[in-house]
């Protein structure tokens, strides 16, 4: 504390702080003494001389010394009273926020922390949780898995007063997302969107400057083209889910890409049956698949057939809906729509 030496020095606390005033000849210092990091640091010195047989108390969070008599006048009873509020002088809070809470993307975290006096907030010290720190004012932090992290921030000012706060920081996973698609016409294909039941928000690029916003949207290319199609969905909280493939745009029912030439399917809508008739191309037989709107196959069967044919498919079995028509040989691949009532 400086020069002495010091007798009858008051004391008193407040909150997680103690506070001296010294006593004796220097009873007009007051200094506070900080349990966390063990540190002292002088806060007032009272006007006048020493003083001695000073008092101190506390009362909520005020502080209060009667300075005593003044060195050599004797003991003549408490002449001055000093007021002390900690949190005019030297209180530091702790304080911050964090933001964009999903794996693998960097979480911002904002330092908040404020000083009710004139002193400055001069050093950092942030744990994340997962064994990283930071000593930066404004860090960012990507962590690599998903959970709930207890973050701590303790903040210092330049008269060593600190403090602390902890928060817990959810990290959430990404969405798992993928997407199916069919053809419905020429250039014309559905795309439909997998993702997670919570999703609330979608996002499509075609690869030809257009996009969408919702879940299964049809789209028509102008040509024939590979296209890379993107789609994305973001959870309830935030956190975008993302899935992109090329995708080779062709124009249908052109015969030396067909397996059949002169396809016809009826009737369309259906019930109880339905008919496929064509002309087989190069290849004797070909693939049937039925595909519902989930992209399941439903109904599968290698048909074989020479020149023209007319082949049944029973559908009474399936519930009502939109379905796709799926037949592919050695010399393509066809898609058509399907209404089942």
């Amino acid at each position: 504390f400086g020069a002495g030496p010091w007798v009858n020095a008051a004391a008193f606390s407040i909150g997680n702080k103690g506070y001296v005033g010294t006593g004796g000849a220097q009873s007009n210092q007051l200094w506070a003494y900080d349990a966390g990091s063990d540190s002292w640091s002088q806060k007032a010195n009272f006007a006048g001389t020493g003083r001695i047989y000073a008092v101190g108390f506390s009362i909520g969070d005020m502080g209060y010394i009667g300075t005593g008599d003044t060195v050599g006048a004797g003991v003549n009873g408490l002449k001055d009273c000093w007021k002390f509020a900690p949190e005019e002088t030297d209180t530091i809070f702790a304080a911050f926020s964090a933001s964009n809470q999903c794996l693998e993307m960097p979480v911002e975290f904002l330092d908040e922390s404020t000083t009710s006096g004139a002193n400055e907030i001069v050093e950092w010290s942030w744990d994340f949780g997962d064994g990283n720190i930071s000593s930066t004012q404004n860090p960012q932090h990507t962590y690599t898995s998903p959970g709930t992290f207890t973050v701590k921030l303790m903040v210092t000012d330049d008269m060593q007063n600190m403090d602390s706060v902890e928060h817990s920081v959810t990290i959430h996973p990404m969405p798992i997302v993928d997407f199916n698609y069919y053809y419905i016409d020429t250039l014309t294909i559905q795309f439909i969107g997998d993702s997670p039941h919570n999703a609330g928000e979608y996002y499509w690029w075609f690869g030809d400057g257009d996009t969408s916003v919702i879940s299964e949207p049809v789209h028509q290319f102008a040509m024939p083209a590979y296209y890379e199609v993107c789609f994305s969905a973001y959870n309830s909280q935030g956190c975008e889910g993302k899935e992109c493939k090329q995708i080779n745009v062709v124009t249908l029912n052109v015969s030396e890409h067909s397996p059949v030439r002169n396809l016809k399917i009826y009737p369309n809508p259906t019930q109880d049956k339905l008919f496929i008739s064509g002309e087989m191309n190069a290849s004797k037989g070909i693939n049937i698949k039925l595909l519902n709107i989930q992209g399941q196959v439903v109904y599968t069967e290698f048909y074989y057939s020479e020149g023209n044919f007319i082949k049944e498919i029973p559908v009474s079995q399936f519930s009502a809906g939109m379905y796709f028509l799926e037949m592919e040989n050695t010399s393509g691949i066809m898609r058509q729509k399907l209404v089942i009532k």
